[in-house]
């Protein structure tokens, strides 16, 4: 099979900026991204409710998560894999559109619940919980914009359902316009059919996507804050570790039997088992004792409003010539072993006003 699919919906020649690296254009890649935000979108205010945290964050976290989202996956994208820009190509820092590394991307909507939660005084691995199970409408979108953008393709291979990739291994495909004559451009012979890696990923992304579905649905009372966040992180990048075997080799040098990928990815599986089987933290070996918390909002936090803890009710002044029964009254309506009628609370207990007139009476 040949995947020959033009990755450009729309074309402005008329606007090109710095950021967009020469004219302004819509891509598949981008319709795919919009499509999982908006996905998202849905699913982080419903999701920060259900895990009993107001609607609001899950509005605020849904702008801030993908721009930290975005940020970090180009940054990570250039320090690991274009560490030269910084010095020959400055201007790639603000090309946020080309270039962007998973890894990043999950540590820069990380980052960003963080700073959220800093804020707000909260629980930052309880806010990621629901973050996390919305961020999964994203990811298995982004990975049929690469489809569809012919990158991030997979090593040559002559199986069943290997697909050819033109547009990624014949530069200057399918053509160009010379003098005013159109030059058609046959595929040269760099281009073999491979792995299509990116329809891996996407089938396994819609798997995770299913998987955080069921964990918010079934388990999200049930478990230590941050547990589910390290369910999805640990099964993404143990599944990214093993695709890397059939995507195009990336290395850090050619007698390094890993890939840049899989150096990035096993870390964050190892610091997941971690906090699943060993930390105290998220582990969910162990039940919950009944003074412990489940994933959900911190006792006493902020909240969405002025996220300011309430003021208790300043206590009653009494007159000086206020008369003694009436102070005793005022003081047992305050006293937490009576009720608001007066009545004792525990079987053989008096109201102190009661107790105190029988003693003056013996008197």
């Amino acid at each position: 099979m040949i995947w020959d699919i033009d990755p450009v919906l729309y074309q402005a020649d008329w606007l090109s900026t710095p950021i967009t690296n020469g004219p302004l254009q819509i891509r598949f890649y981008g319709l795919f991204f919009a499509i999982g935000l908006l996905g998202a979108a849905w699913a982080f205010p419903n999701y920060f409710e259900r895990w009993g945290f107001p609607r609001q964050f899950g509005e605020r976290l849904t702008l801030w998560t993908p721009i930290g989202m975005i940020i970090g996956a180009h940054l990570i994208h250039l320090i690991f894999y274009e560490p030269e820009s910084f010095a020959d190509s400055p201007q790639r820092i603000i090309q946020i559109g080309s270039g962007l590394a998973s890894h990043g991307g999950g540590l820069g909507a990380i980052l960003a619940v963080i700073f959220f939660a800093r804020k707000h005084r909260q629980n930052a691995l309880s806010l990621m919980d629901p973050a996390m199970c919305g961020a999964t409408f994203v990811i298995p979108w982004v990975r049929v914009g690469n489809f569809f953008n012919s990158e991030i393709v997979g090593r040559p291979w002559d199986g069943p359902w290997a697909i050819v990739f033109p547009r990624h291994d014949c530069p200057g495909y399918p053509g160009y316009e010379y003098n005013g004559r159109w030059i058609d451009v046959e595929m040269c012979e760099a281009a073999v059919a491979r792995h299509p890696s990116q329809v891996y990923e996407a089938v396994l992304a819609f798997a995770m996507l299913g998987l955080a579905i069921y964990l918010q649905a079934k388990w999200r009372n049930r478990l230590r804050p941050g547990a589910i966040l390290f369910i999805l992180l640990g099964y993404y990048f143990t599944t990214r570790f093993f695709i890397e075997y059939v995507k195009e080799y990336q290395t850090l040098s050619d007698a390094f039997p890993l890939t840049m990928g899989q150096c990035l990815s096993l870390p964050i599986v190892l610091f997941s088992l971690y906090m699943l089987f060993v930390s105290k933290t998220s582990n969910i070996l162990k039940p919950i004792g009944p003074g412990e918390l489940a994933s959900g909002p911190a006792p006493g936090g902020g909240d969405a409003e002025g996220d300011r803890p309430k003021r208790r009710k300043p206590a009653r002044r009494r007159d000086a010539d206020e008369p003694a029964e009436a102070r005793d009254a005022t003081d047992d309506d305050d006293d937490p072993t009576s009720d608001s009628a007066g009545a004792p609370t525990r079987e053989g207990a008096e109201p102190k006003a009661r107790r105190k007139r029988k003693k003056r009476k013996k008197r």
